[in-house]
């Protein structure tokens, strides 16, 4: 719908909502993190899109086992 100044705020409140709540690991806070990053790529702010994609990757992977379908979603998102 491209109405993304109105979505920015409510991604950045939901991610400090998960980041107050959840441990540093949990991978809802990496599903957070991955639709903030996903945003800003949207918006063309790749400079802004690339740690956040990079720390659900990180956090993916370390809880997930291998071959599971959410780190292949975050390594697709990365690319």
């Amino acid at each position: 719908c491209g109405e993304y100044d109105r979505a920015l705020p409510l991604y950045k409140e939901a991610l400090a909502i998960r980041r107050a709540t959840l441990p540093s690991g949990h991978p809802g806070l990496a599903y957070c993190i991955n639709n903030l990053g996903m945003l800003y790529e949207s918006q063309g702010g790749y400079s802004d899109a690339l740690p956040l994609l990079e720390e659900a990757l990180a956090i993916n992977r370390a809880a997930l086992p291998p071959g599971h379908p959410l780190i292949a979603n975050a390594l697709n998102n990365l690319a």
